[in-house]
């Protein structure tokens, strides 16, 4: 068994490695392709990805039985309980932000963020949602509000 102090510890090196990895191929393919085709790429996969998982969180929800509501997206959300830390108000902390922000990279991070509104539009494109909080803008906490 392990201790939740432990676990959080382990989640969150792994986040960081997560965030580590994006920022080297993000990092390239911008150095490579040049700013607005390797942000455009960038985008192009990040929504694919978030495509992917809300359409799997989506799948999960109408296998149970329930509505496609925000608080069943958040019942069957991917993200790991440990690592990240929440409050009524958001996130207040993301293992990756911590990764972008330590190497100055806060505009190649605000990309990866989009998956947030991917994630969303797939699960259910009726649920509006925009985000009004970014640690990576100096925020004290990462928040969406959702219609």
């Amino acid at each position: 068994m392990i201790s939740e102090k432990d676990c959080t510890k382990q989640v969150r090196q792994v986040g960081n490695q997560v965030g580590l990895l994006y920022y080297h191929f993000a990092k390239t393919l911008v150095n490579e392709l040049g700013e607005a085709e390797g942000k455009r790429l960038i985008l192009e996969a990040i929504r694919s990805y978030g495509n992917e998982r809300g359409a799997t969180i989506r799948e999960k929800v109408e296998n149970a039985g329930l509505e496609l509501t925000i608080e069943n997206f958040a019942k069957f959300s991917d993200l790991p309980s440990s690592g990240w830390e929440y409050t009524d108000e958001g996130t207040t902390y993301c293992c990756y932000a911590e990764a972008w922000m330590d190497r100055g990279v806060e505009n190649l991070g605000r990309l990866y963020c989009e998956v947030d509104f991917a994630l969303i539009k797939a699960y259910n494109p009726k649920i509006q949602a925009t985000r009004v909080g970014s640690i990576l803008d100096g925020d004290p906490c990462c928040k969406m509000v959702f219609e």
